[in-house]
């Protein structure tokens, strides 16, 4: 079988080539993460958000024919949304 075998030039092109590969691929990474960190802090927070990173992701739907409020969470669950704070203990 012939192996080939690469003098120092053209190992030397391949070395700097796979370490730029690298570079690009880690720079890639690291801006993916900066820009997931900034929609994260600029989209805004509600009453039931612990902190900016710690969200509850609930939103409030509307029923376009009957107008009656849901709340739905960020895993699907959707419940109708009470207005009448006293109803809740009774």
């Amino acid at each position: 079988m012939n192996e080939v075998r690469f003098s120092g030039p053209a190992r030397k092109l391949g070395r700097e080539l796979a370490l730029g590969f690298l570079d690009i691929a880690v720079l890639c990474v690291f801006i993916l993460f900066c820009v997931s960190l900034l929609l994260q802090a600029i989209t805004p927070t509600d009453d039931c958000d612990r902190g900016r990173f710690d969200r509850c992701g609930m939103r409030v739907l509307t029923d376009e024919k009957t107008g009656t409020q849901y709340l739905e969470t960020s895993k699907g669950g959707i419940i109708e949304r009470n207005h009448n704070p006293r109803a809740i203990g009774e």
